[in-house]
């Protein structure tokens, strides 16, 4: 039996959709690091990034819904294609965070995470070892990865309720389909 479109598209689609995603977050952190924004208006990077993925998560599978056609895109395969976009998306994600924690921009994230360790009461040891987390690469694609994949899957769960499509018979003859014949 051929394989359906859904399944010959699927990782490359994904991959696809996930590094779109992954320059649009680009965008967003350096829009955070450019205006410097005080702990008391991060709302606005976060309503971005909310933007971002909520966007992505609608529109990525509502593409590849069009794309399908008369196969249709039921709901898991909307949020299961949402899950692989986020995870692709976290990968470059967690690289961005990493480059502009360490190399582009590292006064102004220690300055931000201090503000923010400080706010919400955190224990000073946890808060150097966050420190030291921040450092390793690995950590942060896979922190990347993680997060992405529970916030944007989240999202996904409801997006995925607008983008689904039901399946067609692409021709009826006398009551058979086509496979019958």
């Amino acid at each position: 039996m051929a394989k359906s479109i859904y399944q010959t598209v699927f990782w490359k689609e994904a991959a696809t959709s996930g590094f779109k995603l992954g320059i649009a977050l680009l965008v967003v952190i350096t829009i955070d690091t450019l205006a410097t924004l005080q702990p008391e208006r991060s709302w606005i990077v976060t309503l971005l990034r909310f933007a971002a993925i909520a966007g992505a998560a609608y529109y990525f599978p509502g593409q590849l819904a069009r794309r399908c056609g008369h196969e249709g895109l039921s709901y898991g395969q909307s949020v299961s294609y949402i899950l692989a976009l986020m995870f692709f998306a976290g990968i470059i994600d967690g690289l961005v965070q990493f480059v502009f924690h360490n190399y582009l921009a590292p006064a102004y994230f220690q300055e931000m995470m201090t503000r923010t360790l400080e706010i919400a009461g955190i224990d000073p040891a946890v808060a150097d070892m966050t420190r030291t987390m921040m450092n390793n690469p690995v950590f942060m694609v896979f922190s990347g990865i993680f997060s992405l994949i529970l916030y944007g899957g989240f999202i996904g769960l409801f997006a995925s309720i607008f983008v689904r499509r039901p399946s067609t018979p692409i021709h009826e003859e006398n009551g058979k389909s086509e496979e019958e014949h």
